[in-house]
């Protein structure tokens, strides 16, 4: 039973309770430019649904059901053992009381002396004595030791405890960021208009862990509080009748004395609820400081992505003072998050202290009522398990509080789990093997969203097989997101577009995008060797097959003269780091090599001299071409004389978009 960054809930030491940590991500803001500061306004919480918040929690602890049944048992063990010791220990000094030293004082003998009737031998008078010490003394041995190996395993048992807990924690996390990585790597184009490169790198590294916490803990912990509650209530009952065995008048009321903890627990069991009743205000300001906090790693990634841009304009002081300024802003949503937290935390605790307070007062009671035969181990038991019988019910409130603070974090995970792409598992799909390498646009109809501004109208044209086309057109366009559409990252509102002589939505996009490749205007590479970096195109390609087409466009000698050596000598094991030391047109070589490595029927380049000088333009033009002979090639590029060995002044019938053909 353990909180995220708190100690182990543990019998002798008190519930845990929320803290800031425990409240990191929210909803997310839009997407701004690296120097724009970002307006932002809690919106009102979503409610808690706990039918969801369980449904989800049992689905995920599911994925390590040995772990969680191994956990349950080691956590019940641990808490029956801490309770065993409190027990032992009132018997202890039970057992103590009554081996106390005992004088033994042979009766006098009477007048006349003894007859042989009832005179009893010497030996036999000499031995009860000492057996009848010899009995509480064994008692009181068996009981010591009983109590010696309880205590100590208690202490051995939170090592394994700690481990498996850590373990399952870290293989349900991972399994969840996994999951997440994988859906957010298939989202549609608008999903990253929403969500900018900074805040799903905080959803997929941290919240998600605080997601996997939160949703184990309030999974498993209830019923296992629920289990601890009840079985010290059974302890407490039974020290309540050995204090007094005779039922108690309350009120004109006989109650037997072992009913009195039942009834205390049930008017403690108050304090969850009334917790629970003001879950909405948590959230509001959990919400407050999750959404500055990403609105913050926005602003830093943004201005971490073009250091340059900010130097040359000596706008250092400006990204400063809006660094300062959402720092300033989460710093007063922190603070009124504490102040609601805190007080949620004492009205958790009071109502329980003041219980706790009544409960050994009663006891002391029950000692000091005349006529009154308590034991002091019975007393000494009850001492020690009344804060223990409320530690469980501290608990429970405060796995509420930490699901209404964790919700905004968990809807998050769960809303981006859920979602689907517009062109996902599309009725009618099926697994359809493209043929020709031709592409036609039938008067196709296209906008983002409905009722905003039209991209394509009934536009038509179509691209001849094997041949390089360009597309000209101003900024915004359409160009590239022609390229996505014919992806089907998105389909047409009317119209089709026809590659293989079939429409695009007669293809699984898996299976379209295998022979459909995309060249990006910003080519995505990672901190690996260059091998791994191509292989993200063919996982199965040999190194043969990799050096073959690499030498082919030009970019194996750029590679050996740019990449330091790697230990191996094979310029394929060298550390790429994320193309960091090659150029603007170095780069998009590489990337195209990459997308050539898949043997496309079918290559879209998206404006592939975006970041290159004239001279790095002149010397990609060969490359490119000799690379995509054979192949149809469409460019997204103002200056399409670089790719085209010849220009038709045929203007076709689209809107906003020309297209000349070679």
């Amino acid at each position: 039973m353990n909180s995220r960054q708190l100690p182990p809930l543990a019998a002798t030491k008190p519930a845990p309770q929320p803290t800031l940590s425990q409240f990191p991500s929210a909803p997310i803001a839009g997407r701004r430019g690296a120097g724009e500061m970002q307006r932002i306004s809690a919106e009102p919480p979503s409610d808690l649904k706990w039918k969801t918040l369980f449904s989800f929690g049992w689905k995920l602890i599911g994925i390590c059901r040995g772990l969680v049944l191994l956990y349950v048992i080691l956590s019940l063990t641990e808490q029956a053992i801490d309770r065993g010791v409190v027990q032992l220990f009132g018997y202890l000094t039970n057992q103590v009381s009554i081996s106390s030293p005992i004088n033994v004082r042979t009766p006098p003998a009477e007048p006349g002396g003894l007859t042989a009737a009832n005179q009893e031998p010497a030996a036999s008078q000499a031995e009860r004595p000492s057996l009848e010490i010899k009995s509480p003394s064994r008692r009181l041995v068996g009981t010591y030791l009983g109590w010696v190996i309880l205590a100590i395993c208690g202490v051995g048992f939170s090592i394994p405890l700690k481990w498996l807990t850590t373990k399952m924690d870290a293989l349900l996390s991972n399994r969840l960021r996994t999951s997440l990585f994988d859906r957010v790597l298939r989202q549609s184009p608008e999903f990253f208009h929403k969500y900018d490169s900074g805040q799903l790198n905080q959803i997929i590294n941290q919240m998600t862990i605080e997601t996997e916490m939160t949703l184990r803990q309030i999974t498993l912990e209830p019923p296992l509080q629920f289990v601890v509650l009840v079985g010290t209530t059974g302890l407490v009952s039974y020290n309540f009748i050995q204090l007094h065995k005779e039922p108690l008048a309350i009120f004109g009321v006989q109650f037997p004395s072992g009913a009195i903890p039942p009834i205390i627990v049930a008017l403690a069991l108050f304090s969850p609820y009334l917790i629970s009743k003001i879950g909405a205000r948590i959230r509001t300001t959990s919400k407050a400081v999750q959404t500055y906090m990403l609105a913050l790693s926005s602003l830093i990634t943004g201005a971490t992505q073009s250091p340059e841009e900010i130097q040359a304009m000596e706008a250092e002081g400006i990204f400063s003072d809006k660094h300062n300024a959402s720092l300033d802003k989460s710093l007063k949503a922190r603070l009124r998050q504490m102040i609601t937290v805190e007080s949620v935390n004492i009205l958790n605790r009071l109502p329980t202290l003041l219980i706790e307070i009544a409960l050994l007062g009663f006891a002391v009671w029950l000692v000091l009522k005349p006529g009154g035969n308590a034991r002091p181990g019975d007393v000494v038991a009850v001492l020690l398990l009344a804060p223990m019988l409320m530690l469980p019910i501290q608990a429970l409130s405060s796995y509420l509080v930490m699901a209404s603070s964790s919700w905004p974090n968990i809807e998050t995970v769960m809303n981006i789990l859920e979602s689907r792409t517009k062109t996902e598992e599309q009725p009618g799909a099926a697994d359809t093997q493209l043929v020709a390498p031709t592409i036609e646009a039938r008067n196709v109809t296209f906008s983002y969203k409905p009722g905003s501004r039209q991209i394509f109208t009934d536009l038509s044209f179509t691209i001849p097989p094997e041949k390089t086309t360009g597309f000209v057109a101003k900024m915004g366009q359409g160009k590239t997101t022609f390229f996505k559409v014919a992806l089907r990252f998105y389909d047409p509102q009317q119209g089709q577009i026809v590659v293989g002589g079939r429409p695009t939505t007669d293809y699984v996009p898996d299976l379209l995008r295998q022979r459909i490749a995309m060249m990006s205007q910003f080519p995505a590479f990672f901190f690996d060797t260059v091998r791994e970096n191509l292989r993200m195109a063919k996982p199965d390609a040999a190194d043969e097959e990799l050096q073959g087409i690499c030498q082919r466009t030009g970019v194996w000698r750029i590679l050996s003269q740019k990449l330091p050596p790697s230990e191996t000598g094979s310029i394929l094991d060298a550390n790429l780091a994320a193309g960091k030391t090659l150029s603007g047109g170095e780069r998009k070589l590489l990337a195209l090599t990459r997308c050539l490595l898949r043997d496309p029927a079918i290559l879209f380049l998206d404006e592939p001299t975006v970041g290159m000088d004239n001279e790095e333009k002149f010397e990609i033009r060969k490359m490119l071409r000799e690379g995509t002979r054979g192949k149809t090639v469409m460019v997204d590029e103002g200056n399409c004389n670089l790719y085209c060995t010849r220009l038709i002044k045929e203007k076709l019938q689209v809107r906003a978009l020309k297209s000349y053909l070679s």
